[in-house]
């Protein structure tokens, strides 16, 4: 892809931008969509978390289950931009574009 990242990598990024998961007391828990990503990606949803927490674009909440939120904001939107999405840094929330 044209950043380095994945499809699904792009999915989780604007699923956490689509709720606006942009500081720690706004974070997701990724359990929620987790048979429907599995059955669309055979994958994960932690596991691609978690390799984009290695990557700088979310940070994660120790709870019973791990929340994720967007940690770099810049960088989640240049990708998101990048792969035919529409992200925009500022107030305006526009449709999501990627579904599961």
């Amino acid at each position: 892809m044209t950043c380095g990242l994945s499809v699904a990598e792009i999915e989780i990024l604007n699923i956490l931008y689509g709720d606006r998961c942009l500081a720690r007391n706004r974070s997701f828990n990724l359990g929620k969509i987790s048979r429907k990503f599995r059955s669309v990606h055979n994958l994960d949803p932690n596991d691609v978390a978690n390799t984009l927490e290695n990557k700088g674009y979310l940070g994660s909440v120790p709870k019973s289950a791990i929340k994720y939120y967007i940690s770099d904001i810049a960088r989640a939107c240049y990708a998101i931009n990048q792969h035919g999405g529409n992200a925009t840094e500022g107030r305006i929330l526009p449709r999501r574009t990627f579904k599961l």
